[in-house]
C-alpha cells in the first residue's frame, strides 16, 4: 500500500510538472502576428528578414498579441527601371491592397515590415479588429517608421564583374578591286588594287597597294617622242563607319605614294628614264552593303593633294620638252569586295 501510494504521488507530480513546462512554453513562443507569403528578386530582403523586422515592431508593445494573426502576401518586381511592391492584406472576409515604388528594393522591404507592423500593433493596442478602412490605408497618410532601431541587413558580395568574351578586332582583306585615277598621269588611268587592314569597333586601318595599266604619249612631226608611264601607288587610310542596318557610310582620312617611272624616246631623242615618287594627302569616304557578316560590296572614292607636282620631260640635243606635270589635286574611286576574318 505504501509502494503504491508513492507511485501515484509520483505520478501526480510530474503531470503538475508536464503541464506547467508546456503553459511555459506557450508564453515563451507566442504565435506570430502575420503569416507572411513573400516573394522577391535575389537581391531584395527575404521573408525571414522581413518577418523578423515585423517581430521587433510588434515586440515593443508588450506581451500582448493580436487575437489570430493577420495575412499578408507580399511582391517585389522590377518594373521598368524601379521596383514595385505589391501587399495584399487580409483580416477574415476583408482585404486589402498596397502599392508602393522605389529604386531601392532594399527599402521596400522595410516599408512592407512597417506597413504590417502597423496594423498589428493597432489591432493590440485597440483589441478590435481591424476595420477595412485600416487595411486598406485610404484615409491616413503613408506610415512613418517608429523609432524602432532595425539591425540593417547584411551587405551583399559584390557580384565580380561581367567578362565579355565578344571579339573586337577583325582583319579585313578588299580585292581585287577595280580602280580609276584621274590626274596624276595625262590620262585617265585604270588599274587593280588589293588592301589589307585592321577593324575595331567602328575604326577601320588599311594600307592598299595599286598597279596600273601603262600608258603612253606621242608627238609628231618636227620632233616627234613617244613617251610610256608605269604607276604604282601605296595609300594608307583610317576611316571610321556609321552603320545604317545593311548599309555603311564611312569617312576616311588618305595618305598615298605615288611611284611613276617615264621612259621617252623616239627621232633624235635621248633615250631617257626617270622615276619620281611623291606624297599626297586627303580624305575620301566609303560605302558599304554588308550581303553578309564576313562580306561586304565597297565603293568609295577620295580626294588628294600633292605635295609636289613632278615634271616629266623628254630632251634631245637642242633642248627639253614638257611631256606631263602632275596636277596640284587628283581624284581616285575604286570598286570591291571586302572580306572580314
Amino acid at each position: 500500500m505504501i509502494g503504491g501510494s508513492i507511485l501515484r504521488a509520483t505520478v501526480s507530480a510530474l503531470c503538475v510538472l508536464t503541464f506547467l513546462f508546456c503553459a511555459e512554453l506557450g508564453v515563451a513562443q507566442p504565435a506570430a502576428p502575420v503569416e507572411l507569403s513573400w516573394q522577391a528578386p535575389d537581391s531584395c530582403p527575404q521573408q525571414a528578414e522581413v518577418e523578423e523586422q515585423i517581430r521587433t515592431l510588434v515586440g515593443t508593445t508588450g506581451a500582448q498579441q493580436p487575437l489570430s494573426p493577420l495575412h499578408a502576401k507580399g511582391v517585389i518586381e522590377l518594373y521598368n527601371d524601379h521596383f514595385q511592391l505589391i501587399l495584399l492584406i487580409e483580416r477574415n472576409s476583408i482585404r486589402g491592397t498596397r502599392t508602393i515604388e522605389s529604386n531601392d528594393c532594399q527599402s521596400l522591404g522595410k516599408a512592407a515590415a512597417v506597413v504590417l507592423g502597423l496594423l498589428a500593433r493597432r489591432e493590440i493596442s485597440s483589441g478590435h479588429e481591424l476595420t477595412e478602412t485600416d487595411i486598406s490605408g485610404q484615409s491616413e497618410p503613408s506610415p512613418k517608421v517608429p523609432d524602432v532601431e532595425i539591425p540593417p541587413p547584411l551587405p551583399l558580395p559584390p557580384s565580380p564583374p561581367a567578362i565579355s568574351h565578344e571579339r573586337t578586332w577583325f582583319l579585313l582583306a578588299r580585292g581585287p578591286g577595280l580602280s580609276v585615277d584621274v590626274w596624276t598621269l595625262p590620262r585617265p588611268s585604270f588599274g587593280s588594287s588589293l588592301s589589307l587592314g585592321v577593324k575595331h569597333d567602328d575604326w577601320r586601318a588599311f594600307v592598299t597597294g595599286g598597279l596600273w595599266l601603262t600608258q603612253s604619249k606621242s608627238a609628231s612631226g618636227a620632233q616627234p617622242y613617244q613617251a610610256d608611264f608605269r604607276h604604282f601607288s601605296l595609300e594608307a587610310s583610317m576611316c571610321r563607319g556609321l552603320t545604317l542596318g545593311a548599309f555603311e557610310l564611312a569617312p576616311c582620312a588618305v595618305l598615298a605614294l605615288d611611284d611613276v617611272k617615264a621612259q621617252a624616246s623616239g627621232g633624235k631623242r635621248i633615250p631617257t628614264a626617270r622615276s619620281i615618287a611623291w606624297l599626297s594627302i586627303g580624305g575620301g569616304v566609303s560605302g558599304y552593303w554588308h550581303i553578309h557578316r564576313t562580306v561586304a560590296f565597297v565603293i568609295s572614292a577620295s580626294g588628294r593633294i600633292t605635295t609636289d607636282r613632278p615634271q616629266f620631260v623628254v630632251t634631245n640635243y637642242v633642248g627639253a620638252t614638257e611631256v606631263h606635270r602632275v596636277p596640284f589635286g587628283t581624284l581616285l574611286s575604286s570598286l570591291g569586295v571586302e572580306w572580314t576574318f
